[in-house]
């Protein structure tokens, strides 16, 4: 049937737990009043998902959802028995539904609705296919007989074997089959409950990140988990180790097991920030207005908890020059060596200034975890290393450092980063040679200081940068740093938590300063979505280039920069919904660019793609920002047939020089285009912008676009 459905560290202790418990219960309330998704369903006592076809596809148009796609199965509108949709077949093969154990020693029934119109070939059939390939097959349907329901009866001997269900047909290239409303269940109606998985530990309040641990005493059961109070389902992210706890969160897990029915456990854990030895850790701050987030993060000189001491590094200290002088024959002037001197718990290595620079000559060598690692010097599997120096050159024309958790590698999971890196009076000279001095793979609490990064070339690969993190990267910060030449200064992937504070990015970086993207490769290991959320760019200079920053990003604060000659000042990018990880969407709300000063910039705000939000969130907002000789305002470009762009204010804006700014839409994609609001802004002449086209030669009208 068819179913709807850190003077010092002081000062943290005055931080307020009860705002960290306010903050989570807000971000508990706003996910009970988001709007129910419609993931894949069971309805009992039919263990099966999607099994009338009904449910909307994902990744391609012929896929129905939780069956395995074929070429030659298309999810398609038909009168079928019950419901609109039924799943139609040519040709010959099966499509099939995984991972459908059941108990030994119960009765159970498959069954189907099925039809076939064959010229050749023997029709349609349902079958259940235990460990061992033993099938319990339905007859078949041929011939040109309208709808008839076959089904047949079973019993499994123990040990019960895990199986699956698979639809099965040989209709000929001239002949076509239906399936519809496909069941399996226990004769007898009775299906128990699966233990709740345990949590341990159970919940509660931890300074710094938490991990825990998930167990069920069934086997071949699998646990899904949530960490934003969603109730898991059948796409939630599979446990398959520790999870890494890094923001507070009400975990939810759930035990998946087609002879149950689901159990379910949950707990609410409180993650505090930790003021320890080394780069601080900062959670994300999940349900919070990221302008509250920042007012009260140890990194802002205005926090009553902001950090004014220097970082504390561990010991031992090594001193790079002496190991250079005493291994003359190295290629990586002494730092592989002074690596390999430290403990595995870690270390600081010292660059003095009066052995500098330090010419590295050894090539790249790529190591693999999820992605290709190119570096002269991999750094694996090694947290709590600091380098630092009074001013000292590293030069190298290879890309020089490359530090991963290897955890993909190891256990193909991401839940053990490596963490506590930190770099501070270094530059990095690219030899004119390299585009990226530092990558970092699954790597936690970063922060370069008083850095700068020179002679750096733009690059092949797709996203180069002097500086790259990704592959679930989080708390990565550079501060008073220096970007003057390559491709783009830092290229980030799905960064939570993180920002740029007092940076300078020079004329001679080829795309713009920074570009920070969705993380979508990771959506299958993380149960966070990997949009990047809380990033602050915080009075930092950007002069020349197409784009100071291209961002995919929710929740972020760009207040206090100062941008000549670009492009496009501040772009946004929206991906829409995951195309490898069913259910996921990237949502994009929340994004502040306020009080920017720019010059001869030809945009002042981009937003592209599918930039909206899918629930009730903050909006993005451009305000009161200032601007001397600028072409557009905003600009409005969906460019993909679903896209949607909406939920944008911009107000309050200050434009001057010779030109009268305009708004700019894509033409075609109007009627995509909601709730937009440019409004009380200060226009040389007293006017307001006019309403263009993307060519900003034809006016336009828009109903969804208001500009005052």
């Amino acid at each position: 049937m068819r179913h709807k459905a850190l003077g010092g560290w002081n000062g943290w202790e005055a931080f307020k737990s009860s705002v960290v418990r306010i903050s989570l219960w807000i971000l508990v309330l706003e996910c009970a009043a988001r709007e129910p998704e419609e993931p894949p369903f069971r309805v009992l006592p039919n263990l099966l998902y999607n099994a009338s076809f009904e449910q909307a596809d994902w990744f391609e148009p012929k896929q129905a959802e939780r069956w395995l796609h074929r070429a030659n199965a298309e999810r398609v509108a038909t009168n079928g028995v019950q419901g609109a949709m039924a799943l139609r077949v040519r040709g010959a093969g099966y499509t099939l539904q995984r991972d459908v154990p059941l108990l030994p020693e119960v009765e159970y029934r498959l069954s189907a609705w099925m039809r076939a119109r064959t010229a050749s070939g023997w029709g349609v059939q349902v079958a259940y296919l235990g460990d061992g390939h033993v099938m319990h097959a339905t007859e078949r349907v041929g011939g040109a007989e309208g709808w008839r329901r076959a089904e047949v009866r079973f019993r499994l001997s123990p040990p019960a074997p895990s199986g699956h269900v698979r639809l099965i047909w040989d209709v000929g290239e001239e002949g076509e089959g239906w399936f519809d409303d496909v069941t399996l269940e226990p004769v007898d109606g009775i299906i128990p409950t699966a233990p709740p998985p345990v949590l341990c530990p159970p919940g509660g309040k931890f300074r710094g990140p938490a991990m825990v641990v998930l167990t069920s005493e069934l086997a071949r059961a699998t646990i899904r988990y949530t960490t934003d109070g969603r109730v898991p389902t059948a796409w939630s992210t599979e446990y398959r180790a520790p999870i890494w706890l890094t923001y507070s969160a009400r975990l939810r897990a759930r035990v998946f097991h087609a002879a149950y029915r689901d159990g379910e456990a949950e707990a609410v854990f409180e993650i505090l920030p930790d003021p320890s030895a080394g780069v601080p850790f900062v959670p994300p701050g999940w349900g919070r207005d990221v302008r509250d987030w920042w007012k009260e993060h140890p990194y802002n000189p205005a926090a009553s908890n902001a950090f004014r001491g220097a970082i504390r590094s561990p010991e031992p200290r090594v001193d790079v020059a002496e190991m250079r002088r005493r291994y003359p024959q190295s290629s990586t002037a002494g730092i592989a060596e002074a690596l390999a001197a430290l403990p595995p718990e870690g270390g600081t290595l010292w660059f003095p200034k009066a052995g500098s620079p330090y010419f590295v000559t050894a090539p790249a060598t790529n190591v693999v975890d999820y992605y290709p690692i190119p570096a002269v010097i991999p750094v694996l599997r090694r947290s709590r290393l600091h380098f630092l120096s009074d001013g000292a050159t590293i030069r190298s024309g290879a890309p020089l450092f490359g530090f991963a958790s290897m955890d993909y590698a190891d256990r193909r999971v991401m839940e053990r980063p490596v963490r506590d890196f930190y770099f501070r009076g270094l530059t990095f000279d690219g030899a004119g040679a390299s585009s990226l001095a530092l990558t970092f793979h699954h790597a936690h609490d970063i922060l370069v200081d008083q850095c700068a990064f020179v002679n750096f070339v733009p690059a092949s690969s797709l996203h180069p940068g002097a500086i790259i993190g990704t592959a679930k990267t989080d708390n990565l910060w550079c501060r008073d740093c220096r970007f003057e030449s390559g491709h783009y200064g830092v290229y980030l992937d799905g960064v939570h938590g993180g920002g740029f504070l007092r940076c300078r990015f020079g004329r001679n970086l080829r795309a713009g300063g920074i570009l920070i993207m969705t993380n979508n490769d990771m959506a299958t290991l993380s149960a966070t979505p990997r949009t990047a959320n809380y990033v602050v760019v915080i009075g930092c200079e950007f002069e020349g280039g197409r784009a100071a920053m291209l961002f995919s990003n929710a929740n972020t604060l760009v207040q206090g920069n100062r941008a000549i000659g670009y492009e496009t000042f501040f772009g946004l990018h929206g991906r829409g919904r995951s195309s490898v990880a069913p259910g996921v969407s990237y949502e994009i709300y929340g994004n502040r660019i306020v009080g920017n000063t720019l010059r001869d910039c030809r945009t002042l705000a981009m937003f592209e793609w599918n930039c909206t939000s899918h629930r009730a969130r903050e909006p993005n907002v451009v305000m009161d920002n200032t601007a001397v000789n600028l072409d557009c305002l905003l600009r409005l470009n969906p460019q993909f047939p679903d896209a949607v762009i909406s939920h944008i204010e911009v107000s309050g804006n200050r434009v001057s020089g010779v030109r009268r700014p305009q708004v700019r839409a894509a033409a075609d994609a109007l009627e995509r285009i909601r709730d937009v609001r440019v409004l009380r802004n200060a226009i040389p002449g007293g006017g307001k912008p006019a309403l263009m086209d993307l060519t900003g030669k034809v006016e336009l009208t828009a109903s969804g676009i208001l500009v005052e």
